[in-house]
């Protein structure tokens, strides 16, 4: 969560992210819909590796409406 770092969860509907700590909601695209969050989730780049597992890049911001590859 961009409030204070908590790890988001995807709600019950599978409609909505949900910040267990403070209550942040966030749209299935990471915009903010409830705060205390002050602005949308992170993007980050992801690759899949051999082996089949995804490995997300930290260090590589995706922007507004840039689209992951996998």
């Amino acid at each position: 969560c961009t409030h204070l770092g908590c790890v988001v969860t995807l709600d019950k509907g599978g409609e909505q992210f949900d910040c267990p700590c403070h209550g942040s909601k966030f749209t299935m695209e990471g915009e903010v819909t409830k705060a205390p969050a002050p602005r949308s989730l992170d993007r980050y780049e992801v690759s899949l590796l051999p082996g089949g597992q995804m490995m997300v890049d930290q260090n590589v911001r995706l922007g507004p409406g840039e689209k992951l590859k996998v």
